[in-house]
């Protein structure tokens, strides 16, 4: 299973932007996929996980989500007022634990 997850920012505030001062969290969202790279259909997902990263370069695994294939699921990061800046993307778990990529597996 190789696919990304497109990320929502549900909240306001843009973790690369100034935020306001009145944010306790923010909510992280994507649809978790339903079909695998090769085109067939996902029946063994396990759930989704959510990244964060404050410096570009290191990633961290931050929120594990249930969830079965076409469900919206989200994630609340309320560590996100304490920090300067961040970026968060999402990976796909099956149940034999192979994850899908990321933006940064990628490059």
């Amino acid at each position: 299973m190789t696919r990304m997850l497109p990320i929502l920012i549900l909240c306001a505030g843009c973790a690369t932007a100034p935020k306001p001062a009145t944010v306790d969290y923010i909510a992280i969202g994507c649809t978790a996929p339903t079909t695998n790279e090769d085109g067939s259909p996902l029946t063994d997902l396990d759930g989704v996980w959510f990244w964060r990263c404050t410096n570009t370069v290191d990633w961290w695994r931050e929120g594990f989500v249930p969830a079965t294939p076409g469900e919206n699921v989200s994630w609340e990061d309320y560590d996100y007022p304490n920090l300067p800046m961040a970026w968060y993307t999402a990976s796909a778990v099956d149940s034999n634990g192979n994850e899908s990529a990321t933006p940064w597996m990628d490059q």
